[in-house]
């Protein structure tokens, strides 16, 4: 019941409902109760499943109480500091593992249907994910709220360092390789759910949706890689697109099916945008080992991003991570052109000129592939004209990295719709810079309506400076 009232389904309610979660206190009593329940689960008698199931509804209750709300997911994860009711003297962090880990070993029981313990660990990472992100946007969300920072700072990445230090990261990894690896067939026979299949592709999403808002420092980045993250990237991305294109190509069918691993395929390309803030794993990603070229990532993200052209998330994902691989890289850079990303960036943008977001990482892709190439030639080699925009692939085939942008319409996606956006216009700006046009910044004033240049360099403008005084000014 506390789950349906604090869960908006209308604008109208998203208020009033806002105004109960804020008024939601019994944080500690909640997590009283997942405890209790969570040593239940450990029991393997006729009643698991009913404590399972009870497990998972309090978990829900904790996410659906801590989404878009800082104050209270700060108070969910301090409730046990201090507090002289804490069963075993554990702190929130710790229980939540040692549920997730209950919830694997149910999973595990030979005889198990499986059907619940999925479900639990789904409901356990998607509250792992709710409180290691900042997503309270209403005015005034974060005051009052006391993070280590200070007040008013987001509790987000005092909750990520928790997490790692107390050691998620393998357990997130274990359910994830769980999801990916489990025979979808096998599992729908063995059960009578008819929506078994959904429930584990739902799972392997939410893990990796946990996965990555763990990734917030270079640390945690190595901490993922060395167990294995990047191998279950590319069983993530085979799930969510090629599966999809090599399955059945019946209309409805297919339709259902990407329907169904859409968030999926976000999740995995999501959790890349955020690996590639270390230079060395991006290059991997990109390219591939020196060993192994197939194990690049990069081909089947570009496929993800047409097959599911409709969906935002994906599109702005992609965008992001295709921008950090080039930053720096310009080899990345150039695999990227060569792999055709120029069309799939100015396709995104085209596709949701009112999203900011997609905008932003669109114009940060070209920025960052163009300026790369363009003004870093020591791993290329040129043209003998001198014009480091032409760059020579494999000593045989010349790529003018300006004209692949300008032939797929970047121009007039980045003045007419990037730039219009307050929000990726310096993007814009930059972007158009480096592809060699004419831009200058505008400023629009609502109020007159006129555009106006926001900024005069010296020398851009006629000074009214006279050299020789003349009398008639002190008039």
């Amino acid at each position: 019941v506390m789950t349906a009232i604090l869960s908006s389904r209308r604008p109208a309610e998203r208020e009033i409902k806002a105004y109960i979660k804020d008024k939601f206190f019994a944080m500690e009593r909640l997590l009283l109760l997942i405890s209790f329940f969570v040593e239940r689960c450990k029991r393997c008698d006729s009643r698991q499943d009913e404590f399972i199931d009870t497990l998972g509804k309090l978990v829900k209750l904790a996410s659906v109480a801590c989404r878009n709300s800082e104050r209270n997911k700060v108070s969910l994860v301090r409730a046990f500091k201090n507090s002289k009711q804490s069963m075993e003297n554990t702190s929130t962090v710790e229980l939540l593992i040692r549920g997730i880990k209950v919830a694997v070993e149910a999973y595990k029981q030979e005889g198990s249907k499986h059907l619940g313990a999925v479900s639990l660990m789904t409901e356990f990472c998607q509250l792992i994910s709710i409180l290691c992100r900042y997503d309270d946007f209403r005015p005034g969300g974060a005051l009052g709220v006391d993070s280590s920072y200070g007040m008013n700072v987001s509790s987000s990445h005092d909750h990520v360092m928790e997490f790692n230090r107390n050691g998620v990261v393998p357990v997130l990894y274990e359910i994830t390789l769980i999801a990916l690896t489990t025979d979808l067939d096998v599992v729908v026979e063995n059960n009578e759910c008819s929506t078994m299949e959904e429930d584990i592709v739902t799972l392997a999403a939410a893990a990796l949706s946990a996965t990555r808002v763990l990734a917030v420092n270079d640390e945690s980045v190595q901490a993922l890689v060395a167990v294995g993250i990047l191998k279950v990237i590319k069983l993530a991305l085979e799930m969510g697109v090629k599966e999809v294109l090599e399955g059945p190509q019946d209309g409805k069918k297919q339709e259902e099916t990407k329907k169904q691993r859409q968030h999926l395929t976000s999740g995995a390309i999501g959790l890349v945008r955020n690996l590639c803030g270390n230079d060395e794993i991006k290059t991997t990603i990109c390219l591939g080992t020196s060993s192994d070229p197939s194990s690049s990532s990069l081909h089947v993200i570009l496929e993800g991003m047409r097959l599911y052209r409709d969906n935002a998330s994906i599109q702005e994902h992609g965008l992001g991570a295709l921008a950090a691989m080039a930053l720096r890289k310009p080899t990345n850079a150039l695999r990227i052109v060569q792999e055709n990303a120029p069309v799939e960036i100015i396709s995104a943008m085209v596709k949701f000129p009112n999203n900011v977001l997609v905008q932003r990482q669109g114009a940060l892709a070209v920025r960052n592939i163009v300026s790369r190439l363009v003004a870093n030639s020591s791993e290329m080699e040129t043209t003998g004209s001198g014009d480091t925009s032409s760059i020579v692939a494999n000593k045989t085939e010349t790529i003018n990295v300006r004209d692949v942008f300008l032939d797929v319409g970047a121009e007039v996606v980045l003045r007419q719709i990037t730039g219009r956006h307050q929000g990726s216009v310096d993007e814009a700006y930059a972007a158009l810079r480096d592809l060699g046009l004419e831009v200058s910044m505008l400023k629009f004033d609502s109020e007159t309506q006129t555009m106006t240049r926001q900024t005069q360099m010296f020398g851009e403008v006629k000074s009214n400076f006279r050299a020789v005084y003349d009398e008639t000014d002190a008039a």
